[in-house]
């Protein structure tokens, strides 16, 4: 049987160092091998839309490791360009299989803009987060206080930074179906919009 104290020296700073040297390969073997288990993946290359038809600039092909979720995600090598997208992405984000719809099926949006007060939604709300939209009465009395469902499950397209950083009101816009727009626009008309981010 071999010995390995013959292939390494006495002195202990030199089995440190060969201690050291043997861990750094391990290492590197270790990065190398999750490298290659890697995944070549959609993601977005500027803020997508709900609704909107994938176009090649709005891609950019990135190596990630997914590891068992590999497959919840746009492979590179999957046909993505012309079909839809069910909700918005933001720039940098991996692309969802669950968020790609066929052209044939996908559902018309609109943007709505909204003035929201500052304690009517959460502070930290970003693109592409699903909210409920409430319509309150703009009195202050308790007996008024009728909360209305305008809308549930819509998508956030954007938040303006501007004036969500000067204090006040903040605006933002809100991907809405064409088709309950009118019913959406109607029910806040003249409410106080409460936007509550949706769980799912």
């Amino acid at each position: 049987m071999v010995d390995i104290k013959n292939f390494i020296p006495g002195n202990p700073r030199t089995r440190l160092a060969a201690v050291l040297i043997t861990l750094s390969l391990l290492a590197a073997i270790a990065i190398n091998s999750a490298a290659n288990r890697a995944s070549w993946v959609w993601s977005a290359a500027r803020d997508l839309s709900a609704g909107h038809a994938i176009e090649g600039a709005d891609l950019k092909r990135v190596k990630v490791n997914l590891y068992d979720v590999a497959g919840k995600y746009s492979s590179s090598n999957s046909p993505v360009l012309g079909w839809h997208l069910t909700r918005s992405i933001q720039i940098g984000e991996i692309i969802p299989v669950a968020a790609l719809t066929h052209q044939g099926t996908t559902v018309t949006t609109q943007s709505l803009p909204l003035r929201v007060s500052r304690p009517d939604m959460p502070i930290d709300l970003a693109p592409g987060q699903r909210v409920d939209l409430y319509a309150l009465s703009p009195t202050t009395a308790q007996a008024a206080f009728d909360p209305l469902l305008a809308f549930a499950n819509a998508t956030i397209e954007s938040v303006d930074q501007k004036s969500k950083d000067m204090g006040g009101d903040i605006g933002i816009v809100v991907a809405i179906p064409k088709s309950a727009m009118l019913q959406v626009v109607e029910a806040i008309a003249s409410a106080r919009v409460l936007v509550v981010r949706n769980a799912f």
